[in-house]
């Protein structure tokens, strides 16, 4: 075989290959919440959790988060997704909360959301540089996705001078606006006070 029918059948295997994940993934952006966490969950591993980060609610935690995917945003095995069960039915969801430990999912979410529904609500702004040229703080967006649902998502920029590296974990929490929390508050202030 020459080189370029190489080149050529290589780059089919991966492109399938990528494809055939994307397929795969269940997408957390087009995932009704009426839909029952158990039968999500069927034939995966859980972990059952009282108290879902900042939220109150209770939530299942599915392993192999690399089977989820936001939009054109592949999952990875380093994310974590937690789904938000409503107090009053278990099996419903109320939302979700997932958290990314790679600053170029912080980004591409971001840009994602940015070119889909436009600038958001400034909760917490961009941290600014000290002396050092380095930011290091806690930022926070808002938007509204579509008639029922809000989207904040929550980034932490942190600098290691040991690594000389930048970093930028985050957390995406995507929920029902009329979700409440366990003391009957909308969910969404419980999140926003998070940021005063």
């Amino acid at each position: 075989m020459t080189k370029q029918l190489l080149h050529t059948l290589a780059t089919i295997c991966v492109f399938m290959a990528c494809s055939g994940q994307q397929d795969t993934q269940i997408d957390l952006e087009a995932m009704k919440f009426d839909e029952n966490i158990y039968e999500l969950a069927k034939g995966r591993e859980v972990l059952e959790e009282d108290m879902s980060i900042g939220t109150t609610l209770s939530s299942t935690y599915l392993y192999n988060s690399n089977l989820f995917r936001f939009g054109p945003i592949n999952g990875r095995e380093d994310n974590d997704v937690f789904f938000l069960r409503n107090q009053n039915n278990r099996k419903k969801i109320e939302g979700f909360v997932l958290l990314m430990e790679q600053t170029d999912q912080y980004l591409e979410i971001y840009h994602y959301f940015k070119g889909k529904y436009g600038n958001p609500k400034v909760v917490t702004p961009l941290p600014s540089f000290d002396r050092d040229g380095m930011q290091s703080s806690l930022t926070a967006f808002l938007w509204h996705v579509g008639k029922n649902r809000l989207a904040l998502l929550s980034g932490y920029y942190k600098y290691s001078s040991a690594l000389e590296i930048k970093t930028i974990p985050a957390y995406l929490y995507v929920i029902d606006k009329q979700a409440k929390d366990i003391y009957d508050q909308p969910l969404i202030d419980r999140l926003l006070k998070g940021y005063d």
